[in-house]
């Protein structure tokens, strides 16, 4: 129904544009193939009784010869796709069912070789068990995890707890690391940190003896004065360094420049910072752009 009009019309749910109004919206060739999509769809659309996966489980598949097959929600076949696999293979299934007119139970596979096919149960087939939900804590604002010397892995996982990608790095002495979560990982022992800044940044670390899970910082102070519009910042030939915070004063990179000669940049904020010494400027523009550039012999504020 129009909402404005108030003037119906009965169209099928999958449809084009031109369903509604004068326009050749999706194309002939396209709209020829509607029909079809619909009784795909209609297909998968299925009341039969089963199981539903979410997430979805691992399929295991012994090596052999399988068929997978496509139903209407009567259970006729309208598709099928035989494929021999040399070694044992897996695919994730969303739903296990008992299909009208077919015998045992039947897997629905959603990737892979049969994506979208149904597989019918068999000793050669095997299916996970459901997944352990983690056990997280979530941490709002990022914190100090304290690491000792030593060498450790940091590791990114898939969903199911399998190994994609791994860092190792070693720490000759104390370090600190920040950290947004703390969980289990399916197929893995023990407690994860997940480390946002640091020589593990964007992979999950194991939680061992010696670390040390401090408090969350204090936001950034109330800025001593704020330059509307900028003012600019003199610095004498000299190298220094600019700095990035978080929200909550957590180090988040720096970029270090030597100057040959005296130069200037614009500065909106000058102001403290959590954990650091000394005055800030924040600079809006040029090679520390977005940075903090702390308060030297060096550095002058001109007049405003």
């Amino acid at each position: 129904m129009n909402p404005l009009t108030g003037l119906t019309r009965k169209t099928a749910n999958i449809g084009g544009h031109r369903d509604y109004q004068a326009t050749s919206c999706p194309g002939g060739v396209l709209y020829g193939l509607l029909p079809a999509v619909r009784r795909e769809v209609a297909a998968q659309m299925n009341t039969w009784p089963g199981m539903v996966y979410n997430p979805p489980r691992v399929l295991t598949f012994a090596a052999g010869t399988y068929v997978g097959r496509k139903f209407t929600a009567a259970g006729s076949t309208i598709g099928s796709k035989t494929y021999t696999l040399p070694r044992p293979s897996t695919a994730p299934t969303t739903q296990k069912s008992v299909i009208p007119t077919q015998y045992g139970g039947w897997y629905f596979v959603s990737a892979g070789v049969w994506a979208g096919y149904w597989i019918r149960e068999t000793s050669g087939i095997t299916v996970s068990r459901s997944r352990t939900p983690p056990v997280l804590e979530a941490y709002a604002t990022a914190r100090p995890l304290t690491i000792p010397a030593g060498t450790y892995v940091g590791r990114n996982f898939s969903t199911w707890g399998d190994v994609r990608s791994s860092r190792t790095s070693t720490v000759s002495s104390v370090t600190v690391v920040w950290t947004t979560q703390r969980s289990t990982i399916p197929k893995q022992t023990g407690h994860w940190y997940y480390v946002t800044v640091g020589a593990w940044e964007g992979y999950w670390i194991l939680d061992t003896a010696g670390m040390t899970l401090g408090d969350p910082p204090p936001p950034l102070p109330e800025p001593i004065a704020i330059y509307k519009p900028p003012r600019t910042l003199w610095l004498a030939p000299g190298t220094y360094t600019g700095r990035l915070f978080s929200a909550y004063g957590v180090p988040a990179g720096s970029h270090t420049a030597t100057l040959t000669k005296t130069s200037s940049a614009p500065t909106s904020r000058y102001s403290t910072l959590p954990g650091q010494t000394g005055n800030w400027y924040y600079i809006v523009a040029g090679v520390w752009d977005t940075y903090w550039i702390k308060e030297s012999a060096g550095t002058t504020l001109a007049p405003p």
